[in-house]
């Protein structure tokens, strides 16, 4: 099953099809460059590639004027990260453990705006049940284990909330555990 996927889904095939969900899922549009994944010449791990990721925010769209012309530039930009790569070790969730290899993000960007208490750009996730909160099943968190996490290119953050007044800037150099 895993080789049908890997063969079928060609970053050609791949790309579009992300793109189309993420878009129904999410209140956004999602942009995505390339995305690839693979199995066999990472064995055991399967890997993900995705390059120029671009995520704006819809959850602001729908704000009066006045609030509007209060925004900065560039309010719905949520996130764009120029590359991501990462893998996961499928054995290993077999065995109810989650081993990530290889975790890298090279040049992101974040850029998060709280336009009233009840509203931010964060919000672009559909709402949940309550129903389905209730029936959440719990139990012990498994054992994760992470070999490399990177940052590279620098990672800009702001942060910009209209209620209180606040605009924070941090950038993050270069980082790699």
């Amino acid at each position: 099953l895993i080789t049908v996927a890997v063969t079928y889904l060609q970053p050609e095939r791949l790309t579009p099809i992300v793109e189309k969900y993420a878009n129904e899922y999410l209140n956004a549009d999602v942009s995505i460059g390339r995305t690839e994944i693979s199995f066999w010449h990472t064995f055991p791990k399967f890997e993900l590639d995705v390059r120029q990721l671009s995520i704006r925010s819809k959850a602001l769209d729908s704000i009066p004027a006045g609030l509007r012309e209060k925004l900065p530039a560039g309010a719905d930009s949520l996130l764009y990260i120029e590359h991501f790569n990462g893998a996961i070790n499928i054995p290993e969730l077999f065995a109810a453990r989650i081993a990530l290899y290889d975790i890298n993000f090279e040049k992101p960007r974040i850029n998060i705006v709280q336009a009233t208490p009840e509203l931010s750009n964060l919000d672009i996730f559909p709402k949940s049940d309550e129903e389905e909160e209730k029936n959440e099943i719990s139990g012990p968190v498994p054992n994760i284990s992470i070999g490399t996490f990177a940052i590279t290119g620098g990672m800009p953050i702001r942060y910009v909330s209209l209620p209180d007044s606040t605009d924070i800037n941090i950038t993050l150099l270069t980082t790699e555990l």
